[in-house]
């Protein structure tokens, strides 16, 4: 793709100290840059989609899949109280 882009100065210069020193095409220099500066040095590879593997499971009897949380609220609430009955 062709596009038109202002550079400074100081920075031409250094991109074309680059290609010098490297022996490559200022594009190719300031492609380069662009990457790392853009955090993408090489395209990533697609990722494969994650599975996890799942197993059948039973409730026990008893066991309110509603309320699994009720344990560690009422453990929370007496920590509460106990600490505000401590403070003067």
């Amino acid at each position: 793709m062709r596009t038109t882009v202002t550079l400074d100065d100081d920075l031409f210069h250094l991109l074309e100290q680059l290609a010098r020193k490297g022996d490559a095409p200022l594009k190719q220099v300031l492609n380069a840059a662009l990457r790392r500066g853009l955090g993408a040095a090489s395209p990533q590879p697609p990722l494969k989609p994650y599975r996890a593997q799942t197993f059948d499971c039973a409730l026990l009897p008893g066991a309110d899949p509603l309320h699994f949380n009720r344990l560690l609220d009422d453990l929370d609430t007496e920590d509460f109280v106990r600490e505000t009955r401590r403070r003067p």
